[in-house]
């Protein structure tokens, strides 16, 4: 796929090329699936596949492929106990393989012989305050479990999290915040079985994509859902303790609080905060070709 690029904002052409350079060791052959595609929704890639080359992006919008650039350089330049960057592949069924590229594999250090597989990951501390992305350890069982089909006894997976928002500050004042820039993230081991069934399930999805689009589930989407704020009359902010899930949940709060609703000052109403898909409003290169999502958003207009 060959993308298109702006630069609205007249960046460096240093950061440009950077960007826009493509050092992903792909395409595969035909029937070839990476563990990143299977991860991502089916409805996403194939639209990808049909608009690829109508997509156009803001260097600006991609920042991010810098920070992943960075760690790769590192783990390239880095003489560690361990093994960087590695793909691997395994066959599925006939015409169907596999393949991940694990950041670094490296010796525990307990005498057994066994690995522990580590991905690296640029990160908010907001994610790993709250373990955000499942699909930071569905990533990671793949890789483990194609690892080991390639020799490599893995008994343990991490994301090593370098956390691009972390505050010095906060780390001294609340011991509950992550206190390095660093965050090493023990992820669970998933039986084979597990995986492997994890692993037909997300291609057959992608192979059925081809020719019956799917639409994506709430949960591909990053559907966050919409608040209803009890608000005082002529102020911006919700009431302490005054936001709810549902319009019946902040009426029985107002309620109990002895909050009057009306449209006097001093009174009270429920202000309703729409919900969105974070995934396709923020993140997602082909939502304007994408019927749902386009029909989501005629919906709210």
């Amino acid at each position: 796929m060959i993308m298109k690029f702006t630069n609205r904002l007249g960046l460096p052409q240093p950061i440009v090329d950077a960007v826009t350079k493509d050092t992903y060791d792909g395409p595969f052959p035909e029937g070839t699936y990476s563990v990143t595609e299977i991860l991502s929704p089916a409805r996403q890639k194939q639209l990808i596949r049909i608009h690829g080359s109508d997509i156009v992006e803001d260097v600006s919008d991609r920042m991010w492929a810098l920070e992943g650039k960075a760690i790769h350089e590192v783990l390239e330049r880095a003489e560690a106990d361990g093994i960087a960057e590695q793909r691997l592949f395994r066959e599925i069924y006939p015409g169907i393989t596999l393949t991940g590229k694990f950041d670094r594999v490296a010796l525990i250090k307990d005498n057994s012989g066994d690995f522990v597989l580590q991905d690296y990951k640029y990160a908010s501390v907001w994610e790993v305050i709250n373990d955000a992305k499942p699909e930071r350890a569905q990533q990671l069982n793949m890789l483990a479990w194609l690892a080991r089909y390639n020799s490599y006894s893995i008994t343990k997976v991490q994301n090593v999290m370098i956390l691009r928002d972390w505050s010095m500050r906060m780390a001294k004042n609340d011991r509950s915040y992550p206190q390095a820039k660093v965050a090493i993230i023990d992820q669970p081991l998933w039986q084979d079985s597990a995986i492997e069934e994890f692993v037909l399930e997300r291609l057959d999805a992608h192979i059925k994509a081809k020719d019956d689009l799917p639409e994506c589930s709430d949960e591909e989407r990053w559907i966050k859902p919409p608040v209803y704020a009890v608000m005082k009359n002529g102020n911006k902010r919700a009431e302490r303790g005054g936001l709810h899930s549902s319009h019946n949940g902040a009426f029985d709060w107002c309620e109990d609080e002895g909050k009057i609703l009306g449209d006097k000052p001093g009174q009270f109403s429920i202000e309703t905060r729409r919900g969105e898909a974070i995934r396709c409003e923020n993140y997602c290169s082909v939502a304007m070709f994408c019927t749902q999502h386009m029909s989501t958003i005629s919906q709210v207009g």
